[in-house]
């Protein structure tokens, strides 16, 4: 991941300014027992560990991956296409009389490269 140390900087910052941090939805605390840190999302997961690099990876190993690159995305730059069946193009809203093949995650550059990539077709 690219922001990995500015994410961890971050998340360390949150914990001691106010006792939490959120990514992604996990609520990262200080943890009970014998571990440092815990992070839970509500009704999912929730994750132990003893530093702020094992909680960030935890984390990551659980978010989407761009389909085009597969690199692992934060909530902030998960960008949804739709996959028409009818032409097999990508699109932020599925063309009427299109059948879609679903939604699929893309990090923001990668979408916008995709639907550049399709504009010239």
């Amino acid at each position: 991941m690219k922001n990995f140390k500015k994410i961890k900087t971050q998340i360390q910052k949150q914990l001691a300014d106010h006792g939490k941090a959120v990514l992604n939805g996990f609520i990262i605390v200080e943890g009970t027992g014998n571990t440092n840190l815990m992070a839970t999302k509500p009704g999912e997961k929730t994750v132990f560990c003893n530093t702020v690099e094992e909680i960030l990876n935890s984390i990551l190993k659980m978010a989407e991956a761009c389909e085009e690159c597969g690199e692992r995305l934060l909530d902030e730059n998960v960008v949804w296409l739709e996959l028409s069946q009818t032409d097999g193009k990508h699109y932020k809203t599925i063309p009427h009389g299109h059948t879609s093949q679903g939604s699929f995650a893309f990090g923001k550059g990668c979408a916008t490269k995709v639907l550049a990539g399709q504009a010239g077709e």
